[in-house]
């Protein structure tokens, strides 16, 4: 799982599971007007700097390299 290559902090809320409740929960909630323009901003951005699906994931694949490094 992600303990494997994640710092033991954030495996340790990586692999701790929610119950089926806790998830309902968080997925329901809505987001506010500034988690939804922050989160629109970001998206407009990544389109225009990674304008095509090949793009795309080649920025997927050097930024999970980056980040599973030890």
């Amino acid at each position: 799982m992600a303990s494997s290559y994640l710092h033991s902090v954030v495996a340790a809320l990586v692999d701790t599971p929610l119950d089926r409740d806790e998830f309902l929960r968080r997925i329901r909630a809505p987001l506010s007007p500034q988690e939804l323009a922050d989160a629109t901003e970001l998206i407009r951005w990544f389109t225009r700097r990674y304008p095509t699906p090949e793009a795309r994931f080649a920025y997927a694949r050097v930024k999970y390299r980056q980040m599973t490094r030890r």
